[in-house]
C-alpha cells in the first residue's frame, strides 16, 4: 500500500494541495528520508524488544491514534 501512496504522493501535493512542483519535491525527499532514517533506528530497537512485543504495542498504538486522527477537525497551517 506504501508504494501506491509514495507514487501518488507528488501529485497530491500538485493538485490537491497546490503546491508547486518543487515543493512537492521537497516534500517527497523529506518523506523519503524520515523513512530512512525511521527503518535504520528500527534495528537496533528490534535487536533490544522482541518483534512480538513491538507488534503488539504499534497495533495498540494504531488502534488509538487512527481513529482520533480521523475525529479531530482538520489543521490549516
Amino acid at each position: 500500500m506504501l508504494d501506491v501512496l509514495y507514487s501518488f504522493l507528488a501529485l497530491y501535493f500538485v493538485d490537491m494541495v497546490n503546491m508547486d512542483p518543487g515543493g512537492a519535491a521537497m516534500a517527497i525527499s523529506v518523506w523519503t528520508v524520515v523513512g530512512l532514517a525511521g527503518d535504520f533506528l528500527l534495528i537496533p530497537l528490534l535487536e533490544r524488544v522482541k518483534g512480538l512485543d513491538y507488534l503488539r504495542v504499534s497495533v495498540a498504538l494504531e488502534l488509538i491514534l487512527y481513529p482520533a486522527f480521523l475525529l479531530v477537525e482538520p489543521l490549516w497551517l
